[in-house]
């Protein structure tokens, strides 16, 4: 479904010094796959999903999605089939415009857009079906600016818009961790109800290793841009804190990255 053959990416720093992240990185995804991804800041998480996306493009290597070659494609060529839903609930929707506007936006994504937004009587009726999943009577509030919703609401809304087109692959970067406790995790019961419901390959960046483990089918650690733990399936029904730090207790430098997730 997704796979990355050997990838390699670095940065500049300070304007001449390259710092390498990735160096022949690869990866193979399932159809339906949910993936946790774990790991310590300067791993390499963020960036991952910024060269899957195309917002950052990879040195060297290849990506493809659905057995077709993405790597060399601009962000916007790679939307129609991928969604994302970032950090900041501000970042996925248009202040500026409202819910609606916002809906038909998702709902229309990979079309052109003449002067006047595509708001037919259709459009909005799948808005309203689509927005009475969040039970948070949104569908009532078709005329509302985005601006006056909470970060919760624009959170749940964000992830709804990401899925409304069904795409083949979702990214997920700490989309909970600006959130209070209680709202994170209702939005992380959305998550799973959404991609459960949708069928949807997810690949979901936290750093709450308790919700890493909880979540998903298969959990994956990166450490210095390398996977260094990859557990799926039984093994990680099966998984708990305790018994991931106790795989890493003989490597200190990894050890102490589990140690801050936990």
């Amino acid at each position: 479904m997704l796979k990355i053959n050997n990838m390699s990416k670095a940065f500049l720093v300070n304007g001449n010094t390259s710092k390498p992240i990735f160096n022949e990185f690869n990866l193979s995804v399932n159809k339906g796959d949910f993936i946790t991804i774990i790991g310590s800041n300067g791993a390499g998480k963020s960036t991952l999903l910024n060269i899957i996306s195309g917002t950052v493009k990879q040195d060297l290597g290849e990506i493809y999605l659905n057995n077709r070659e993405i790597g060399q494609l601009k962000e916007h060529m790679r939307m129609g089939e991928i969604g994302r839903v970032f950090q900041d609930p501000r970042a996925g929707t248009a202040s500026s415009l409202t819910i609606l506007e916002n809906m038909a936006l998702a709902l229309n994504k990979g079309q052109k857009y003449g002067l006047k937004f595509n708001k037919t009587n259709k459009i909005e009726e799948k808005a309203v079906e689509l927005l009475k999943i969040l039970d948070m009577n949104l569908e009532n509030r078709l005329n509302d600016s985005v601006e006056l919703l909470s970060g919760g609401q624009r959170q749940a809304m964000t992830l709804l818009m990401s899925v409304a087109k069904m795409p083949r692959l979702l990214l997920l970067d700490e989309h909970t961790a600006a959130l209070d406790p209680k709202i994170s995790n209702s939005i992380l019961k959305l998550t799973e109800k959404l991609i459960e419901k949708n069928n949807i390959t997810a690949l979901m960046v936290t750093h709450n290793l308790q919700d890493a483990i909880e979540m998903g089918n298969r959990l994956i650690m990166l450490h210095r841009g390398k996977v260094v733990l990859d557990i799926k399936d039984e093994e990680k029904k099966n998984m708990t804190k305790e018994k991931l730090l106790d795989r890493f207790k003989n490597a200190d430098d990894m050890f102490s990255d589990v140690m801050v997730l936990s």
